[in-house]
């Protein structure tokens, strides 16, 4: 069995993507039959995350260390070593003592270290939105991609239009570069309200759509509201719930610009902000909704395509090459930046979910989800074993 480290140590809980990346790749290993794996996650930690976060996750051992834990004087010690000798001594000589061969989705610990490193690149949106950030983090974020992929044993990235980036912006490490298309398994088994309840506790009623996305400004919320006017001004009712964090940390103003902007459309009950979801909740929701939307001006890989591929659910999305390359058997894609044609896919899709009721759903959805999340686990699995032994 091959040990693999996994490091989760979140500076900001609010990161949802990206933690529910972690939840899915863990379960996706956990999927696997015992016969056929040969890896073992470890999951190292401090004892200042959330417990309800770990309790979440697939029961693979858990290790807790005050060298993980931000500003805790083990933690100054270990970055105080790191600096002066450019290698992470501490944190592996824990690795070593529970058997860690690969640390994953994290940086190399140093030029003299034994332990293999996945390193992983979640996307390149600056490259694409340079707007949407300052110059001191695009540089950063650039020095620190360069740095990762010239320290890594191996690097992964989410979709083949990722990979094209790497061969473009960092073509030295284009070697290294291995795609992980991640499939999303939303824990089904959960104990979930019925959707009058959930009606009844956030106040709407069917027929509505669902946009799970976090309030950041390049998931383009602003589409969605300019297609709901159109939508009022020609008398066609629709009402869109929208779920996820939010605050942008990079456009604080972002989130109140929206609000704003619905006020002055007269959109209040047309656009209804419910903010962060219990989990349970949120999947009833995405269940019974007409249709998913994903309006995003870009993405990594989408954690919302592909709980709308596990749910069977029909998918509004914007027609970038990521979504396409997801390309969701219930999917239907509008220019991202036309309300007009967003418009008129809702009113379609609104008309045709009347027509079908209940069987307004991808066929075959939940074989189709378990097989994903089985080849995502084999995927990487692969990616592991593939770095195991090119140092055999």
């Amino acid at each position: 069995m091959i040990y693999v480290g996994f490091i989760f140590a979140f500076q900001d809980e609010k990161w949802l993507g990206g933690i529910n990346y972690y939840k899915n790749l863990l379960r996706a290993i956990s999927s696997l039959p015992d016969s056929g794996r040969k890896i073992e996650p470890i999951i190292f930690t401090g004892f200042n995350i959330n417990s309800d976060f770990l309790a979440k996750l697939p029961p693979f051992k858990i290790v807790r260390t005050r060298l993980l834990d931000r500003l805790h004087p083990a933690w100054i010690v270990r970055k105080i070593i790191q600096r002066t000798t450019g290698c992470d001594w501490l944190f592996e000589k824990i690795l070593n003592i529970h058997g860690v061969q690969v640390l994953s989705h994290h940086e190399s610990l140093g030029h003299r270290s034994r332990i293999l490193t996945i390193g992983w690149i979640s996307d390149f949106q600056h490259r694409h939105l340079p707007d949407f950030f300052s110059q001191e983090e695009i540089n950063h974020r650039n020095y620190a991609h360069h740095e990762l992929c010239a320290g890594s044993d191996t690097v992964v990235v989410s979709s083949n239009n990722a990979k094209t980036d790497i061969l473009n912006f960092i073509p030295e490490s284009s070697a290294k570069v291995r795609v992980l298309q991640f499939a999303a398994d939303a824990n089904i088994d959960i104990a979930q309200p019925g959707i009058a309840d959930i009606e009844e506790k956030y106040g709407f009623i069917q027929p509505y759509f669902h946009l799970p996305n976090q309030f950041w400004i390049h998931k383009n919320h602003i589409v969605v509201i300019n297609a709901l006017k159109l939508l009022k001004e020609r008398n066609i009712v629709a009402t869109v719930l929208v779920t996820g964090n939010t605050s942008d940390f990079r456009q604080p103003e972002h989130f109140n610009n929206l609000v704003r902007k619905v006020k002055e459309y007269g959109l209040e009950d047309n656009f209804r902000i419910l903010g962060l979801l219990p989990s349970s909740d949120l999947l009833v929701m995405m269940k019974n909704a007409v249709a998913l939307i994903n309006p995003s001006l870009f993405e990594g890989w989408s954690t919302t395509v592909e709980e709308a591929k596990m749910l069977g659910k029909i998918i509004i999305l914007s027609d970038i090459a990521v979504h396409k390359e997801q390309a969701p058997k219930g999917g239907v894609f509008f220019s991202k930046d036309d309300p007009v044609q967003l418009a008129q896919l809702m009113s379609s899709v609104l008309t045709d979910w009347r027509a079908a009721g209940a069987n307004h759903s991808v066929p075959n959805a939940d074989t189709d989800a378990k097989a994903a999340m089985i080849n995502f686990g084999n995927s990487y699995q692969d990616i592991v074993l593939e770095v195991v032994r090119d140092v055999e």
